[in-house]
């Protein structure tokens, strides 16, 4: 009997898998690992699978074809340390090397989640760099298209564009080199001073979202 082939869209889904640490997609209040659980649980054909299971093999279909789907999740020290008090300093007006607090609503629940970011300027753009890949602040800004940036009491409305992969080089450069003490190691051994070709194969893996004026 011919063995079944395998189909390239299957993956192993795990319950909850996906979510951003508490820093990275904090919501005001609810459960915001509840949607990515339904999620998990309910095959592409439709029905559901068996409650409780944490690993099971479903298919997922990508609506962004050509966007990589790597997260790289912080540790306990950046999660209840580090982030906590950059968000803490940003909160009283004292930003660290461009660091703000982003606000955006969840994709699902409506709410306000918030998440300490380092806004970048090149060439008098700013910008938005996700070192750690699809993280839930990323998601939830792709979908509504625009935030606010919290420095003390200053709430900045803003829109976001999301930048073409080709697109990304001179900024992840940019961003390399502001802060690679900082994220570097998220970034595959990739130096700012890395050609070209190397920042285009990793361009994939880091979201940046443009930052301009507030929608009407």
């Amino acid at each position: 009997m011919a063995m079944p082939t395998r189909n390239p869209m299957r993956r192993r889904c795990q319950v909850g898998d996906g979510l951003g640490d508490p820093a990275e997609a904090a919501p005001l209040s609810g459960d915001s690992r509840r949607p990515r659980e339904h999620a998990c649980r309910r095959s592409y054909d439709g029905h559901p699978l068996r409650p409780g299971v944490a690993w099971r093999t479903t298919t997922v279909v990508d609506v962004h074809p050509h966007m990589s789907d790597r997260y790289q999740r912080p540790g306990w020290f950046t999660t209840n340390v580090m982030n906590r008090l950059v968000a803490g300093l940003a909160r009283l007006g004292i930003s660290v090397m461009g660091s703000r607090v982003l606000e955006v609503r969840g994709r699902r629940s409506g709410e306000w989640r918030h998440t300490p970011v380092n806004l970048l300027t090149v060439e008098g753009r700013r910008y938005l760099v996700s070192p750690r890949g699809q993280t839930q602040w990323v998601r939830n800004l792709r979908a509504s298209g625009h935030g606010r940036l919290v420095l003390g009491r200053r709430r900045e409305p803003f829109g976001a564009t999301e930048v073409p992969n080709d697109e990304r080089g001179p900024v992840l450069r940019a961003y390399l080199r502001r802060w690679t003490f900082e994220v570097g190691k998220f970034f595959g051994g990739v130096r700012p001073d890395a050609p070209d070709d190397e920042l285009r194969r990793i361009a994939p893996n880091h979201p940046v979202f443009r930052i301009g004026p507030p929608p009407d």
